[in-house]
């Protein structure tokens, strides 16, 4: 994968020089809002935020839902480094979900998720608690915006195992 940012592929090639090893589920990550746990494997992952698709195709899986990027996206909402990277895997672009407002919750639901990342976003706990009964959900651990990317590329690691 060809990546125009640089922080993600740094942490995939930090990660592959450490010797990270997969991990078996469930696995519980802890945020604001208490502890998610995922008992599987994700196979269908939506993300709500901002970068949060970055890490997840970074770490080699590709969302089927993605929110609309109105600040740098392309006219179809998408970073380019984004569709540079999916290219590059031979993947078509995820869903696009309504970033005007709030999270579209019924678009989300209707993508069938079994895992939401939020890790880098401004969830609301009754938000939260929306996304939590469609499919186990991951917000920020801190203050609402302001994960740093090497947390989000960890936490989003072990999500994915």
């Amino acid at each position: 994968m060809s990546f125009r940012f640089p922080a993600i592929a740094f942490a995939v090639g930090l990660t592959v020089s450490t010797g990270v090893q997969a991990q078996s589920f469930p696995v519980t990550i802890e945020h604001v809002y208490g502890a998610t746990i995922i008992p599987t494997k994700p196979e269908r992952i939506v993300t709500w935020g901002w970068s949060n698709e970055d890490a997840v195709i970074a770490l080699g899986e590709v969302p089927v839902g993605i929110p609309f990027q109105s600040y740098g996206g392309g006219d179809n909402g998408v970073h380019e480094w984004v569709e540079d990277a999916l290219a590059g895997v031979g993947a078509e672009i995820p869903t696009i979900l309504d970033a005007s407002g709030e999270p579209p919750i019924e678009q989300i639901a209707a993508l069938n998720p079994d895992l939401i990342v939020a890790a880098y976003s401004g969830i609301t706990e009754d938000q939260y608690a929306l996304l939590s009964g469609i499919a186990p959900t991951i917000a920020y651990a801190g203050a609402p915006w302001s994960t740093p990317w090497q947390d989000l590329t960890l936490i989003v690691g072990k999500a994915l195992g």
